[in-house]
């Protein structure tokens, strides 16, 4: 089956805001239905619902909401001299996400922090320093996506910066 992802490329200094979309191969596995997985797969629609006190990931599609984390991976660059991207996608395949966003990533040319908000999933990818960190990127991810959760998108999006930029500073 193929799956049309949708992204929002947010690039700093010198990029505009550009939307794109790409296509890739995502399998599904068939279960057996029985009555126990009839009724097991009744219960975890119910867990799907989202979780009281947390915002939709939706809103990363806000136009304030990129404009912000533009403004965020900018003045990071500036800053750093090395460029990061943002990029949010409607899903990524679910056999391997962190290769699924480093493919969704590519066109950037830049490491990225990519959020698949259907998932609700942080994946880092691209940054050589990190590449072989992944307990690290990890944390990172997850403490961004925790931002998310909260709808603090651009609060996130400051703190996976700031968190990189210190695990640079430790691998030195």
């Amino acid at each position: 089956m193929r799956v049309r992802l949708v992204a929002t490329i947010l690039l700093g200094a010198g990029f505009a805001m550009t939307g794109c979309s790409s296509e890739t191969e995502a399998y599904e596995m068939q279960p057996v239905e029985t009555e126990d997985s009839t009724r097991k797969a009744a219960d975890a629609s119910d867990a799907v619902a989202e979780p009281e006190g947390e915002f939709g990931w939706e809103g990363l599609n806000d136009p304030e909401v990129q404009a912000a984390i533009a403004a965020r991976v900018d003045a990071f660059a500036r800053r750093t001299g090395y460029r990061y991207g943002f990029l949010a996608v409607d899903r990524l395949a679910d056999e391997d996400r962190f290769g699924a966003a480093g493919m969704a990533a590519w066109d950037l040319g830049t490491p990225a922090i990519v959020a698949s908000i259907e998932q609700r999933d942080v994946q880092i990818v691209g940054d050589e320093a990190l590449a072989y960190m992944e307990d690290t990127r990890n944390r990172i991810a997850g403490e961004t996506a925790d931002y998310f959760n909260r709808g603090e998108f651009e609060a996130g999006v400051n703190h996976a910066l700031e968190q990189i930029e210190a695990s640079w500073s430790s691998e030195g």
